[in-house]
């Protein structure tokens, strides 16, 4: 039976690699959610790939993501916040990767069900990831805003960290560009998953179990 003395030397030594162990883990996690996987730089020779339609009266925002990136459900709030705060103002298409022999039932994700519901918003499926690779995509919730001549008017993300809901620099700057005033910035960084390597993992998730847990940690704030 442990004495007292002893029990009391147990808890001198775990406690402190406890408390260790939980600041390492937080940092880790805070370290990814506010890294951006993307700097948000132009994508050199943008164009909008071809098989993308761009209205033709007002201007269009697409954006690239993967349907099972738990860290984009954010950039869907900030497209529906833009959609209140102007209405008419713009038409969407979401463009989702998907593997090359995915079957329908692959698309059944709450994203792709969300985006679905977007007002004048088009939901394309991007077998293999293709159209993302034309437009320079590599993260999911990467956003391009384009005007009826399909001119680049903003490149990057509508977050300010992963799953980070709210107003943003990018948010505000699109928000801008669509009333057509003057925008801060027409360049800020992706927070996101890659997106061709989403979805490997036997969970479907950002390509590995510690990722897509990490993913699902800090949606979770």
């Amino acid at each position: 039976m442990p004495t007292r003395a002893s029990a009391t030397w147990v808890w001198i030594v775990v406690l402190p690699l406890w408390s260790i162990a939980c600041v390492t883990a937080f940092g880790a996690l805070w370290r990814y959610g506010n890294t951006p996987g993307d700097p948000g730089g132009k994508p050199v020779g943008w164009k909008v790939p071809a098989s993308l339609h761009v209205a033709s009266d007002r201007p269009t925002l697409l954006v690239f993501a993967h349907p099972k990136c738990p860290c984009t459900r954010a950039t869907m709030s900030a497209i529906e916040r833009l959609q209140r705060n102007v209405p008419g103002g713009f038409e969407t298409q979401v463009v989702f990767f998907e593997p090359p022999d995915a079957d329908p039932s692959w698309r059944r994700t709450g994203l792709w069900e969300r985006a679905g519901r977007l007002r004048e918003a088009r939901v394309v499926p991007d077998p293999g990831g293709s159209l993302a690779a034309d437009a320079g995509a590599s993260v999911s919730g990467s956003v391009a805003v384009v005007d009826r001549d399909g001119r680049l008017l903003f490149w990057g993300g509508l977050t300010s960290s992963r799953s980070h809901e709210g107003d943003s620099a990018g948010s505000l700057a699109v928000q801008a560009i669509l009333r057509g005033e003057q925008a801060r910035t027409d360049r800020t960084p992706v927070y996101g998953c890659e997106i061709t390597r989403l979805g490997d993992g036997p969970s479907g998730g950002c390509g590995s179990k510690g990722l897509e847990e990490a993913c699902h940690d800090v949606d979770s704030r």
